[in-house]
């Protein structure tokens, strides 16, 4: 099943919500953050990480929910304040893409999409109330657990609720409503086309491009962070003390239960693993000692200006081709998502054809084009 995520779990259940070391590499979908990038201290923001309100000033108190009427489905009314909290998830995604001269200009165009968001899930919220859809509270529960899980702990979950200005009624409110017109759209596009296989074979000629995949490595590592201040003493009781912890890998103690317990990186809880990537994304020391290794490989001691590290590479991947029939899986799914799309766009125009959509004064769709999202690109190399 296709899942349709709205308002909040735009958010959510997308993953933007990343907790790592450092920016996740754009585009990536299956491996953890990196955490010793090339672009920046280990704790440069995330571009995904949420933030409530749309002005830059997160220190400013929040202003009051405005309950007037933004505008009416059907005699259903939006407010404002529910416009501003969907504008707010919305800058949340594209605030690192908008350049500073053009930030005004691209609040104006987010909240006229958030409304047109809202009418559009209102217009299937109460399409699925006429077909009488109803949602399994168990499997609402499990939705539910799925988006907590994807937080190291309960704290962090709630600080990102919090930080979205949402409880947690309200998130699970809206796992609800998403599967209610997942059940609606599913019901709709039961007949939905599936792509053969020649719609398959000429996606990956004309995307052959797409389908080339860089050398990269997967590794882990166990940092011991220095600060500037540390004096020579400071740092050579740190590198001594990576230099027990290599001694203990040396007679075979596993890496990622030293990692968990001695890493200064957050990765720790993953037992140090970086994940998959390509050359060039680390800072130099750390990339250049990476892509000599071969799998099962641990590096001696690393020096870079985040501190010491103990690197162990776990894959390495020469830069090729990635065949059709390893691919085809992603195409598919890739296509089928793309088909869906056009679909529910279709199901939308057909249901704001019979629908009553009133905005207030002041509401009314900018003329100016909301950019659309950045298209989703071809899969991913494995």
């Amino acid at each position: 099943m296709n899942r349709v995520p709205t308002g909040l779990l735009i958010i959510l259940v997308s993953g933007l919500v990343v907790f790592g070391c450092s920016k996740r590499e754009q585009g990536s979908t299956a491996e953890p953050a990196p955490s010793v990038t090339a672009a920046g201290p280990a704790d440069a923001p995330d571009p995904g990480t949420p933030s409530a309100p749309v002005s830059e000033d997160s220190s400013a108190p929040a202003p009051a929910p405005d309950n007037s009427m933004a505008a009416s489905v059907n005699g259903k009314e939006i407010t404002r304040s529910d416009v501003d909290r969907a504008t707010a998830v919305l800058f949340s995604q594209y605030r690192d893409r908008i350049p500073p001269e053009r930030m005004e200009q691209a609040k104006v165009m987010l909240r006229n999409q958030a409304l047109e968001n809202l009418i559009n899930k209102n217009l299937l919220m109460q399409e699925a109330d006429r077909e009488g859809i109803q949602v399994d509270q168990q499997a609402a529960d499990t939705d539910f657990k799925k988006i907590s899980d994807r937080f190291p702990n309960p704290e962090e979950f709630r600080k990102a609720l919090t930080t979205m200005g949402v409880s947690d009624q309200d998130l699970r409110s809206e796992v609800r409503d998403n599967l209610k017109v997942e059940k609606l759209l599913d019901k709709d596009m039961a007949g939905l086309k599936k792509p053969g296989g020649e719609e398959v074979d000429a996606f990956y000629r004309e995307h052959s491009r797409d389908f080339q995949k860089p050398e990269r490595v997967r590794a882990s590592h166990i940092l011991i962070s220095t600060a500037p201040d540390d004096t020579a003493e400071v740092k050579a009781q740190k590198r001594q003390k990576l230099s027990g912890l290599q001694g203990q890998v040396k007679q075979k103690a596993d890496f990622a239960q030293l990692a968990r317990e001695n890493s200064d990186c957050p990765s720790k809880s993953q037992g140090g693993d970086l994940g998959y990537f390509e050359r060039g994304k680390m800072v130099k020391a750390f990339d250049e000692v990476a892509f000599q290794m071969k799998p099962g490989e641990v590096s001696d001691i690393v020096e870079t200006e985040f501190g010491y590290h103990l690197i162990k590479v776990d894959d390495h991947q020469q830069a090729g081709t990635i065949p059709l029939e390893e691919a085809r899986g992603d195409i598919t799914s890739f296509l089928e998502q793309q088909n869906r799309q056009k679909a529910m766009e279709s199901y939308l125009q057909k249901l704001r054809g019979a629908a009553k959509v009133e905005y207030a004064a002041g509401m009314q769709p900018a003329p100016m084009p909301m950019p659309p999202p950045a298209s989703m690109p071809p899969p991913a190399a494995p």
